[in-house]
């Protein structure tokens, strides 16, 4: 070390552990003088809406396998800026090629997207258009198309906003304001916004340019690049319900227009006729020539191609793929004969579609919805996919996944109870069943590598052994199940089975599973009839017949008919009709199952009969205000979940009639076993299905639901509901899950993940707060702390964060390590200036009462200092000055605030130099024990307590190999460790002060004076006697250049014991207080030399002054 860096080492140490780890308070967010009295009854979102922002959730992910991207969006001006659109994930841009993503549409009520489009003109305008633009049995809707001007920092609604689905989004090349929309419509139903639609105002207003029917929409739209003025237009006609998917009709066509959109013709020419499904249509840089792929039975669809602007066609390959997920069709803008098709497994033809072949999918997951070719390296893609992104240099011969998009769709979320952190599973739309740690205890964060697949296919509800983490049952499509053990990888098929001479099983897409809670040994399953096993899936044993209505689906009529077996995909990818689709056990181990078609059941655990619960008398189900079917069987409600509370006995049950076009919520709960119901809806969203529900497992008041677009909460048992969004953006939440003994719950969105409230019995705090009769804005307090675990942070990567591995990495971020504290403050500490402030913008409605402040009480406000608020940490209750473990400022404003405590004492040690000023910094780890944190208040000079205490348990998370100090020890010798830091850095800055004044003496030689050299060359003979204590102090800087073996100096010495003990649990060792002696001991003798040094300093120093000679620094 220099001499410089010698005397500011510790001023540096404590500067920087005091940025890396005091946390110094959140923003205040709300005052509770108007939670005086109240009940949860009534409890305004005003008051709930800041109370819920101090418990957010943890987005985790993961991103081992991302989701769904169904269009690509590049800059044609700089390739290294694109966008993503996800199919329930939002927009993603990236402005370096894909090193890091950023989402950027979190903010706008829908997280569904079908199209993206960037104006040819202006690449800073970004048109979306939400809603995904397919029609499988997941599919989300939206609220419309919107626009960016400034590159996708923001956007704005420009209309349409019932169209549910958009297909395709062109802008005319020479008119930024003249957009054509292919507005897909409603999938569910008829009617809503469908059919070609045209602005001229850049979205102002909009036109319905062409429509066929409230039964089919548009799907794409196509400017011919040859011929301006042409366009192309398909419409598809489909509908999509629970027990069907008709994909098309005779109404689905293709439409060509030669005068910008006046006029439309079908264009026939070589191309099917009859019932058509869904069209995709691709137009090629070389005039004329145009593709079109159809959907279609009996052999009539296929590739066909046309050469003159689509008046002819001629079949080329009878390939074509499903309409409801895949079925578009892309060319290479290089080479008008390479036809790309989107598929399970993509195709390409390098002959005008006439032979297809595999592209490639090695190393890469398949389900391929987009493709963008860069025309100026037509062997450099971009594909969406399922898996989420892919990018490829060399035809599809290597793929580079792009693992830190965040957007998996999760069905299902189950918790294990495994230490010390538990795991999380879910099943994921077309990604496999994932299993993985809530967090860990590395710098690194919770990293993809850190998840694994329990089974291949979409994956859905897991259940977990209580009693054994390693046993996971997991289970993919249609009730394929599997037992998993975690320790041996071994995936044993453990589906039900039946004779042969038995009607055949039906089995959902997501059929239910769930453990007994009072035998881990017993597993429940459904198709159309529950099973149980004993024996962990070995055998199974049928309880039930059939609990469905028995509807026969083909009977049904759909879009205003009953269709024949060759209609267009008629049932494809639906589940058959007429099965279970949840499952609950309650209380006293009675079970409820629910059917797609609108029944619920109840069989007590001593009995063998299943009993509709709450039918009427015609048999009905007797729900209030709840949708009815029609006479003709059309209609029966879905029922999506059942959930026994195994607590309260209460039970809920959740309808969702999204599948007949009504997103109207429907959740309902019973107090007597399901004999009757209540709708509980208050405060739900009108336009917002609700997919989940669950009680807390310790206060049957509070009750959560997961809808379309986020989860809600009631304090008052379901009485009305508040938006809870937590960081969530507004994506479905398909399911939830409580880890009870970590009291976290756990939500599984379709489209960002696992999110993870690690903080939850902060929920029930509040909710004690708003039913409180006390009156809680008349005095400050500290809420509860949750007890909190002391680890040292791993650093795999050799830092926190990334490390050396690269921005691209991701990594959920693990919880706070400290402890998290929510308090509140009752009243503002106001100053001159903040009531200045105040009467100005109370002026604002009365200009005529300003007044400008008067000169000295500018100057009064600029010498006030403001009142700070301090953070108190003891070892013991009482309040005294000699038990203060941590000390550390938090925000001071009146109201709810959180802060950390990051379980180190607090150095109490001034670190300070001629040009730094006090920095607190922080010291060791504290010791496992009971803590007390209080509230302390400095204002105007006077310190005053604004709390009592209130403690925090403070345990380890893993017991430590060796026995560690008690907390009295560990202080005192902490206590030590500091004191020695003090004196030494008091010695340092002692030293730094003579230096820099006899610096000042030897520069005065040059001035023309004599008693000025006179005084440079005393300073030079105090300066060697100053030289020998430095070596002390720093040791020999010269040899240690020169690599020869030195003596520590004092400094280097207690640096090594002070950053041993920064990072150590154990208080310090006998080699640490040793060199604490000996540092303790060597400067006594130094202090006492410089004593005689000081006193020689200060007498020239008084000379030199008066000679009036430059100022001494």
């Amino acid at each position: 070390m220099n001499k410089i860096s010698v005397s500011m080492f510790f001023v540096a140490f404590s500067l920087v552990w005091g940025v890396q780890a005091q946390k110094t308070g959140g923003k205040a967010i709300a005052s509770t003088e108007t939670v005086k009295s109240l009940k949860a009854n009534g409890v305004p979102d005003s008051l709930i809406k800041p109370i819920l922002g101090q418990v957010n959730f943890r987005m985790i992910g993961p991103s081992t396998t991302s989701g769904r991207i169904v269009d690509i969006a590049v800059n044609p001006l700089n390739k290294s800026e694109y966008y993503l659109a996800a199919a329930y994930g939002g927009v993603w841009k990236t402005s370096n090629g894909g090193t890091t993503y950023q989402p950027i549409f979190d903010s706008y009520g829908t997280q569904s997207i079908g199209c993206l489009a960037l104006d040819p003109k202006n690449p800073n305008i970004l048109w979306v258009g939400t809603g995904e633009n397919n029609n499988q049995r997941s599919v989300g809707y939206g609220n419309g198309i919107y626009r960016s001007l400034d590159g996708g920092k923001s956007f704005e609604n420009m209309g349409l906003k019932l169209s549910e689905h958009i297909g395709m989004i062109k802008i005319d090349p020479t008119n930024s304001n003249r957009v054509w929309v292919a507005v897909y419509g409603p999938v569910w139903k008829e009617g809503g916004e469908r059919g070609l639609y045209l602005t001229e105002d850049g979205g102002k207003t909009w036109v319905r340019n062409f429509h066929v029917s409230d039964n089919t929409g548009c799907n794409e739209v196509y400017l011919d690049p040859n011929m301006p003025g042409t366009m192309y237009a398909a419409f598809h006609q489909r509908r999509r319900h629970e027990w069907t998917y008709l994909g098309g009709g005779p109404e689905s066509a293709l439409y060509k227009s030669t005068d910008n959109g006046k006029s439309w013709r079908k264009l026939a020419g070589g191309l099917p006729a009859g019932e058509l499904g869904r069209i995709t249509i691709a137009t090629t840089t070389k005039a004329g020539q145009m593709y079109a792929m159809v959907e279609a039975e009996e052999g009539k669809g296929g590739i066909f191609i046309s050469y003159d602007y689509g008046e002819s066609w001629s079949k080329q390959n009878p390939f074509f793929t499903a309409g409801n997920y895949y079925q578009e069709i892309f060319v290479d803008p290089t080479n008008p004969n390479r036809l790309f098709c989107m598929d399970s497994y993509m195709k390409v033809s390098d002959d005008a579609g006439k032979t297809l072949r595999n592209a490639g999918e090695g190393n890469k997951h398949v389900d391929n919805h987009v493709i963008w070719i860069d025309p100026a390296q037509s062997s450099h893609w971009l594909v969406g996919c399922d898996g989420g992104l892919y990018e490829t240099f060399d035809n599809a011969q290597h793929w580079n996944y792009k693992d830190n998009i965040s957007i998996t769709q999760f069905y299902r979320a189950s918790v294990d109870n495994a230490s010390p952190f538990y795991n999380i599973y879910g099943g994921t739309q077309d990604n496999n069943t994932l299993g993985g740690p809530v967090k860990n205890n590395s710098a690194n964060g919770v990293s993809n590598d850190d998840w694994y697949v329990t089974v291949g296919g979409d994956g859905f509800k897991s259940q977990i052994d209580p009693t054994n983490p390693n046993i996971v049952y997991s289970q993919w499509q249609y009730g394929g199940l599997v037992r998993y053990d975690k320790v041996t990888g071994e995936a044993v098929d453990i589906k039900p089975t039946i004779g042969l001479d038995e009607a055949p099983l039906r089995w959902n897409w997501d059929a239910p599973l769930i453990i007994s809670r009072s035998n881990p040994k017993v597993l429940y399953f459904a198709a159309n009839r529950v099973f149980k096993s004993e024996d962990r899936g070995d055998s199974w044993t049928p309880i039930s017949g059939d609990l469905s209505r028995g509807i026969d689906r083909n009977t049904l009529p759909i879009m205003g008919k009953v269709w024949g077996v060759n209609a267009v995909v008629k049932n494809q990818s639906t589940s058959i009709y007429g099965n279970i689709t949840t499952l609950s056990e309650g209380k006293n181990g009675e079970l409820y199952a629910g059917t797609d078609d609108g029944l619920i059941w109840r069989k007590e655990a001593s009995s063998e009969v299943w009993i509709k619960c709450g039918a009427a008398a015609n048999g009905e189900m007797n729900f209030p205000d709840a949708p009815k079917a029609q006479a003709n069987g059309v209609g029966h409600p879905f029922i999506s979940m059942i959930y026994a509370s195994p607590n309260s006995g209460n039970v809920y049950a959740v309808l969702d009639h999204h599948r007949f076009g009504d997103f109207k919520p429907y959740v309902y709960k019973s107090t007597n076993g399901g004999a009757t119901w209540t709708k509980i809806t208050k405060g739900l969203p009108e336009n917002g299905p609700v997919k989940t529900v669950i009680e807390d497992f310790k206060d049957q008041d509070i009750v959560l639901v997961g809808t379309e677009f986020g989860l809600h909460i009631s304090f008052n048992g379901g009485g009305e509901f508040h938006s809870w969004q937590g960081g969530i953006p507004p994506t479905a939440v398909k399911d939830m899950v409580f880890q009870e003994r970590d009291d976290d719950l756990v939500l599984a969105t379709f489209g960002r993940g696992f999110a993870v409230c690690d903080d939850y019995e902060k929920i029930r705090d509040f909710k004690s707060m708003l039913t409180s009769n006390t009156e809680l804005s008349k005095r400050s307090y500290i809420l509860p702390v949750t007890p909190v675990k002391l680890f040292i942070p791993a650093s795999p990567l050799g830092g926190s964060g990334n490390g050396h591995k690269g921005a691209s990495r991701f990594a959920a971020p693990n919880p706070a390590s400290g402890a998290v504290i929510v308090y509140n403050i009752e009243k503002e500490f106001s100053t001159i200036a903040s009531r200045r402030k105040k009467k100005e913008t109370d002026a604002v409605k009365n200009p005529n009462a300003l007044i400008y402040p008067a000169k000295d009480s500018i100057v009064l406000e600029s010498m006030e200092e403001a009142a700070k608020v301090y953070m108190v940490i003891r070892s013991s209750q009482e309040v005294t000055p000699s038990n203060v473990v941590a000390k550390f400022a938090v925000n001071a404003a009146k109201g709810l605030a959180k802060t950390e405590w990051n379980l180190r004492y607090s150095d109490p040690s001034l670190p300070v130099s001629a040009d730094k000023g006090y920095q607190a910094g922080w010291g060791p780890y504290v010791t496992p024990g009971t803590y007390y944190a209080s509230l302390e208040l400095l204002d105007k000079g006077n310190v005053s307590n604004l709390t009592g205490v209130t403690e925090i348990k403070v345990s380890y998370l893993y017991e430590p190999s060796i026995p560690l100090a008690s907390i009295d020890e560990k202080s005192a010798q902490v206590a030590k460790l500091f004191q020695v830091k003090q004196n030494l850095a008091n010695t340092n800055l002692r030293i730094e002060e003579i230096q820099n004044g006899l610096n000042a003496m030897k520069n005065a030689a040059g001035i023309p004076n004599t008693n000025a050299r006179d005084f440079a060359h005393l300073s030079a003979q105090l300066q060697l006697t100053l030289n020998q204590v430095n070596l002390i102090l720093n040791g020999n800087v010269a040899l240690a250049a020169e690599e020869f073996e030195t003596t520590e100096g004092l400094n280097e010495l207690f640096g090594s014991a002070y950053y041993s003990c920064m990072d150590a649990l154990n208080a310090p060792t006998k080699t640490h207080l040793q060199k604490l002696d000996i540092v303790n001991a060597t400067l006594v003798k130094i202090n006492a030399q410089l004593g005689d040094v000081v006193n020689q300093y200060n007498a020239m120093a008084s000379q030199y002054s008066a000679l009036r000679l430059p100022v001494l620094r």
